[in-house]
């Protein structure tokens, strides 16, 4: 008798992901006071395209896309965006990345563009834009698929500080 043998086959749908490792540093600010919290919003786009559409990364019902950023007990500025994908459709040949990038938005949801200003005071700068196929091909561990991104602040008014001087003439 003839048996006939049983063919299996496994597909890999593990979706290949990044995480981004925000930290937001702040430049020139001896002796000053620090905004208590500062607003962001994780955005991306198809490889090569004119629009960034912001992320509901926290999955919010009521759909905001932004997230206020507070610095831990030591004083860091981070948070980690994780699991992000990689490609628009990670089947297709060829495979079109994603591009990621972390602006700072304003107290009217407004994106702060590179060299922007907050708040009149600190002027933003923002790292290159992180794009999907910088990670390894079948990477699991997180450090290989986690890219670092910086957004620094830095203590440069628009105008400068006005000074008040009062001149009292005295006879000697």
């Amino acid at each position: 008798t003839k048996t006939s043998a049983t063919e299996i086959t496994f597909n890999n749908t593990l979706k290949p992901t990044l995480n981004i490792c925000l930290e937001k540093k702040w430049d020139k600010v001896n002796e000053l006071t620090l905004p208590d919290s500062i607003r962001i919003q994780l955005q991306r786009r198809r490889d090569g395209g004119k629009k960034w559409k912001a992320m509901n990364y926290e999955g919010r019902k009521d759909g905001s896309t932004v997230i206020t950023l507070l610095p831990d007990y030591y004083g860091n500025w981070k948070y980690t965006f994780e699991n992000l994908e990689q490609y628009v459709d990670y089947k297709a040949k060829p495979k079109i990345p994603y591009q990621y990038r972390v602006v700072e938005v304003d107290k009217d949801g407004k994106v702060i563009t590179e060299g922007g200003y907050l708040n009149d005071v600190f002027r933003v700068n923002y790292s290159p834009v992180i794009d999907g196929s910088s990670v390894p091909a079948g990477s699991v561990d997180a450090a290989a698929k986690t890219k670092n991104y910086t957004i620094t602040n830095t203590y440069s008014p628009k105008t400068s500080p006005k000074t008040n001087i009062k001149i009292k003439k005295q006879d000697a």
